[in-house]
């Protein structure tokens, strides 16, 4: 785990544990996040996103469970390391944690607030839990929380049920109610989904506003590379359990690699661009029950032109930038031991035999 980095997921599994054994689910995936860093999980539903950040917050639903790999946190103030991979879910030390130093958005507010008590009341029992403070001072942060993510009349609204909310309204109640005790790093679970494009605009420029402000790090789940490109400093795009492709937002959106990001960032719909139909990929995602031998994206690839695609799940390995080594087509050449690879100091990775050619020579 480097320094200056508050979250380290080295070499993740999560399986399903059914009777007849267990079924991977994530495998085996890592990446860092530092202080003040938006990192966004991308692929399609299914591909293991939001399991990996239940997994962050030790939220795995019934059957399952980390099989292996660890998720270091580094206390921003004492710099201790604590692997919340090896706590259980009811554990002190995770329950210190969770809501505390590492807070969730999820992906649906109606089913996350209890529709018994008021949205102040929700808020306060965050803070109550985490803090010793008195029943009136929690209300007056409750308050406050509401008015940090626009709530009109917060006042008023801390008394209020989360039915009596608009969505977006009881989205930016679970947002204030993440923030409750000013977490290092906040997990944000499909922010937007079920709504409207405007208030969705509205709900990704708060979260970006709040980090700046708070400089707390997100995690920021998504199936839309379109949203990425407005939020993430770094994207890992994820297949079937596995990354794929991490790198800079920007390296992946100038020079995607793999053939899943590229055809993500195809079916992307442009302003000015005129199209018969709207791109696809082909196919679709395997059954987990039925996972493809070798690279798990073989079945609906249309660059696959060597048999290791169907013998052996690549590697995520480094590549050089393009541009600035010599290349073979359209694959930089691989660099095993690269350093520094762009601006923003993140190394550019992908796993695709057919970018490392060495692998299958």
């Amino acid at each position: 785990m480097n320094q200056n980095e508050l979250l380290r997921v080295e070499e993740l599994h999560i399986s399903l544990q059914m009777d007849k054994g267990s079924l991977p689910v994530v495998n085996g995936i890592s990446f860092g996040l530092k202080k003040g860093q938006i990192l966004a999980l991308v692929g399609e539903s299914g591909c293991g996103k939001s399991v990996t950040s239940l997994s962050l917050m030790r939220l795995l639903g019934k059957g399952l469970e980390i099989s292996g790999g660890q998720i270091l946190f580094r206390h921003p103030e004492s710099g201790d390391v604590t692997d919340i991979a090896a706590l259980g879910s009811n554990d002190k030390a995770m329950r210190k944690l969770r809501g505390d130093q590492i807070a969730m958005i999820f992906q649906e507010p109606m089913s996350s607030f209890s529709p018994l008590h008021t949205i102040g009341e929700q808020i306060m029992e965050v803070v109550r839990l985490h803090r010793k403070v008195s029943k009136l001072d929690a209300r007056k942060r409750a308050i406050e929380l509401l008015d940090k993510v626009g709530i009109a009349d917060p006042a008023q609204a801390v008394d209020r049920y989360p039915h009596e909310f608009s969505g977006g309204q009881r989205q930016r109640a679970m947002i204030a109610r993440a923030l409750a005790c000013d977490p290092s790093v906040l997990v944000a679970d499909e922010p937007t989904t079920a709504l409207d494009v405007t208030i969705q605009a509205q709900i990704l420029k708060l979260l970006k506003d709040l980090q700046q402000e708070m400089g707390m790090a997100i995690i920021f789940i998504t199936h839309d590379l379109g949203l990425v490109a407005q939020m993430a400093d770094e994207v890992a795009i994820m297949y079937m359990g596995n990354v794929v492709e991490h790198g800079a937002t920007r390296a992946i959106f100038k020079q995607p690699q793999h053939p899943y990001t590229k055809r993500l960032l195809q079916a992307i719909p442009r302003l000015g661009v005129i199209q018969d139909k709207l791109q696809s990929i082909e196919g679709s995602v395997p059954n987990l029950f039925e996972r493809p031998v070798g690279c798990a994206f073989n079945t609906r690839c249309t660059e696959q032109q060597r048999d290791a695609c169907q013998q052996r799940l690549p590697a995520l390995r480094a590549i050089e930038p393009l541009g600035l080594v010599a290349q073979q087509g359209t694959a930089a050449v691989v660099s095993n031991d690269v350093g520094v690879v762009n601006s923003s100091d993140v190394i550019h990775s992908v796993a695709c035999h057919l970018i490392h050619t060495e692998a299958v020579a």
